[in-house]
């Protein structure tokens, strides 16, 4: 039999079993839990913990105050960066599935082709791009590789998917309108993860090269805390409370 001393033991040990385990979740009654992406551009984001709930492969990460504009399909995830860091353009960190690049042809018009096996070679190929050396790195816990780059050549003509002319990259196939580019005095890290969840996702933090260097480390610290759900070989639990 119990004494009364046990049975408060018991329960005290049940009390604390299930703080740890809502607290491992990320969820709690303060609302700490992940929450969707809010629909529609021209949205502030309050700091706190997200999950995409369009963008394939799923990921949650957090954000610090300031962060904007969210837009999210299947293929792409986009997020402006705080007001302070936009300069003559703006500054974002976009996730990108890559299913469609674009070869510029002429001054006006850009030929879209599949995405090429290796991301990181075809951005060292890309006649109008400076590229870096590549290096290794790693998000969510997965190794990739990320090459900083900026345009060499920008064609003065060519605006679809731009808001002024543009260097195109990458074609959203769920929304052809949608492009990634790089103005002219834009500089981009690219990060390319071969393997979450069998496919490819390159992360892209860009920005007017006068402040890229201030918005490297405030990106960084959101992709510090990136965590892929469902993918395969997940090394540790996760869930997302919603």
């Amino acid at each position: 039999m119990y004494s009364l001393g046990m049975k408060y033991v018991f329960r005290l040990g049940v009390v604390v079993m299930l703080v740890v385990a809502v607290s491992a979740c990320g969820g709690s009654a303060q609302g700490k839990a992940a929450r969707p992406i809010p629909e529609g551009h021209n949205a502030t984001l309050l700091p706190g913990k997200y999950v995409s709930d369009e963008f394939k492969p799923r990921a949650s990460f957090s954000l610090n105050k300031g962060w904007r504009d969210p837009y999210q399909t299947s293929s792409t995830l986009s997020l402006l960066a705080p007001e302070r860091f936009c300069g003559p353009n703006c500054t974002y960190l976009d996730f990108w599935v890559v299913r469609s690049v674009l070869r510029v042809v002429s001054p006006y018009e850009a030929e879209s082709q599949p995405a090429p096996n290796d991301i990181v070679a075809w951005l060292q190929a890309n006649p109008n791009l400076k590229t870096e050396e590549p290096q290794q790195t790693s998000i969510g816990g997965l190794k990739g590789v990320q090459v900083d780059a900026a345009a060499s050549h920008v064609p003065q003509e060519y605006f679809s998917g731009c808001m002024k002319a543009c260097l195109p990259l990458f074609e959203d196939p769920t929304d052809t309108s949608q492009h990634f580019g790089l103005y002219e005095g834009d500089k981009a890290r690219f990060i390319v993860l071969d393997d979450v969840g069998g496919k490819t996702v390159t992360i892209a933090i860009r920005a007017s090269a006068d402040n890229f260097d201030a918005f490297l480390p405030y990106a960084r610290k959101v992709l510090d805390t990136v965590e892929w759900k469902g993918r395969s070989g997940e090394s540790k639990a996760t869930c997302v409370c919603t």
